[in-house]
């Protein structure tokens, strides 16, 4: 099965890389969301691992854009570090 990971820091792209494939995933990477959105549509991974602070649009905006692409939307996507909003008091 085939991951993406996109990740705007280099060190962390590398980790999560090396992580996955112990675990046997085929691992595509990409730096920047503009990057992911390619990818995913071009390799059509299983999952997408995004961080939520990527660059331009972020995770949740490339969750998503991927989400209203009807030939995206079935890939899983993880989004990380995501802050939720706080309730209000």
């Amino acid at each position: 099965m085939t991951v993406l990971v996109a990740m705007g820091e280099r060190h962390v792209l590398r980790l999560c890389e090396v992580n996955l494939q112990r675990q046997g995933w085929d691992v595509l990477m990409a730096s920047s969301d503009l990057e992911c959105l390619q990818t995913a549509r071009t390799c059509l991974p299983e999952m997408l691992v995004v961080d939520a602070s990527l660059l331009t649009r972020g995770g949740a905006m490339v969750r998503d854009t991927l989400a209203e692409d009807p030939l995206t939307a079935q890939i899983k996507v993880i989004v990380l570090g995501e802050e939720w909003p706080k309730p209000k008091a």
